[in-house]
């Protein structure tokens, strides 16, 4: 598994002197001034990006249903904010044929109890049509939305309204104006949840999330669940151990066989969340299944298959010398690594959903606190067939980007020197910086100016290093640097 992290960072490191702006590849990130997070991402039939997710940046309340338009080259057409003074979220999207929008998610605004599922629709420039709430006087949440064969849609997602138990897997199914036509729940004495849903070959449904009624009561087992075309169950399937596992996501893949792709703790090294995929037959019969074993925390939150047959999953990772960063391994039909990195700064980043694109390539969609956010931004990344990722892609000339921030070149250095980069606009009173290794050991410390800003790497080993400004005492600004054959 060392040998997977040596790989990612020196693939990292080369990425960031790729010099492309081809629409097949690139990443983008964007928000506002609070959080703002990407739940959930499609390509559209004009082979732009349609993202849903919550912003506090924008809107009514405390947090809004957020969508987001972009263009194929992933350039911001609209945005637009739903909700009222309190709290909404979306968690999934999906185009219509006539290029309008629905989206799926939950609202404590307004509704029936604390919270309520929330099905909203737009025109295709994100103008509200209608929106319509389902639930009960307790809790009630929509994570997982489909348009069936029939023009109608499907909800999954967890209810403590109904059912049996503490929460019970929900699924309701409207027809195309949101009116419900039916709805069941299913779950025992403990909490159970759907996260995922799809329409299968025969008619049916596949569901995913994770029960604590039927096996394992403390920590939770993969749930993977067969309905027929009216919501009855075909069969029934739980996968884990004594600790914490979870189903996040469910693909039919294109030997209608069904893919469950999460998180398990019972498999684990030292007690780490794991990787974890699971695949059943069409009847129920577990086929394969296999776990990332590592030394450090990854999941799985989003899995999608190309035309070409490669299997994407999303989610984040924790490496060894930054924070949480967003991860996609991509497998063949076999699991056989095709290609995998995780792509994120100093500070956090993470996929929630990944889709297949036109062009055999992926879409996918989450968080960052770096790059220039101030608290969580949306960061969105087109990967080609085979995983590869281009640059930053903003839509200005590449010497204009950032062009304010406070940087450090050269990086990578093997000069024994580093410069820091400081704008004319920033103020340099009490400015000063520690350079630490990733161990958090201090090497050096010095105040900042204009005329002071050459950072000698006397006896300083090859690896990884961060610049930390201060103002202070105040932490403003992180930078990573590498260092190269510097002895």
């Amino acid at each position: 598994m060392m040998i997977k992290y040596i790989i990612l960072f020196f693939s990292l490191l080369i990425s960031f002197n790729i010099i492309s702006q081809a629409p097949s590849k690139f990443y983008q990130r964007w928000g506002g001034n609070g959080y703002d997070v990407g739940y959930n991402v499609k390509q559209t039939l004009d082979s732009g990006y349609i993202v849903a997710g919550s912003t506090s940046s924008f809107g009514a309340g405390n947090t809004d249903m957020y969508l987001a338009k972009l263009d194929k080259m992933g350039q911001l057409k609209f945005q637009k904010a739903f909700g009222n003074y309190n709290n909404e979220n979306a968690k999934s999207v999906i185009q219509l044929i006539d290029s309008s929008y629905v989206m799926l998610g939950y609202t404590n605004s307004s509704g029936f109890g604390g919270y309520d599922i929330y099905l909203v629709k737009t025109d295709k420039n994100g103008i509200l049509l209608w929106q319509k709430n389902f639930g009960g006087t307790d809790w009630d949440f929509g994570n997982s939305l489909i348009q069936t064969t029939d023009g109608n849609f499907i909800i999954a997602g967890t209810t403590y309204s109904y059912g049996r138990g503490n929460a019970d897997g929900y699924i309701i199914k409207t027809d195309a104006t949101g009116n419900v036509l039916w709805s069941k729940t299913y779950g025992g004495a403990n909490d159970d949840e759907f996260n995922s849903v799809i329409q299968t070959a025969d008619g049916g449904f596949a569901l995913t999330g994770y029960s604590k009624s039927y096996a394992d009561a403390t920590n939770g087992d993969i749930w993977a669940f067969k309905l027929n075309s009216t919501g009855d169950s075909t069969w029934c399937k739980f996968y884990g151990g004594t600790k914490e596992d979870y189903g996040s996501c469910i693909l039919e893949l294109q030997n209608l066989n069904i893919l469950v792709s999460g998180g398990t703790k019972s498999s684990s090294v030292g007690g780490n969340l794991e990787t974890v995929l699971v695949t059943y037959s069409v009847s129920g019969l577990q086929v394969q299944n296999y776990v990332d074993v590592s030394s450090y925390d990854e999941y799985y939150n989003g899995v999608a298959q190309s035309s070409k047959g490669h299997i994407a999953n999303c989610g984040a990772t924790k490496n060894p010398v930054f924070n949480y960063d967003a991860l996609v391994d991509i497998y063949d039909a076999s699991y056989n690594y095709v290609n995998f990195f995780g792509k994120g700064d100093y500070q956090i980043e993470e996929f929630y959903s990944i889709s297949k694109t036109f062009d055999k390539g992926f879409v996918a969609v989450g968080k960052t606190s770096s790059y220039g956010a101030i608290l969580d931004d949306i960061f969105l990344m087109k990967i080609d067939s085979v995983g590869h990722y281009g640059v930053l892609y903003t839509g200005v000339k590449e010497n204009e980007i950032n062009k304010n921030e406070i940087g450090i070149y050269p990086n990578p250095t093997n000069n024994g020197f580093v410069n820091l980069k400081l704008p004319d606009s920033i103020d340099l009173n009490n400015l000063n910086y520690n350079l630490v290794d990733i161990n958090g050991k201090v090497f050096y410390s010095n105040n900042l100016s204009k005329y002071n800003n050459h950072i000698l790497l006397e006896n300083i080993s090859s690896g990884f290093y961060f610049i930390q400004i201060y103002r202070q005492n105040e932490l403003i600004k992180t930078l990573k640097l590498s260092v190269i054959n510097n002895n």
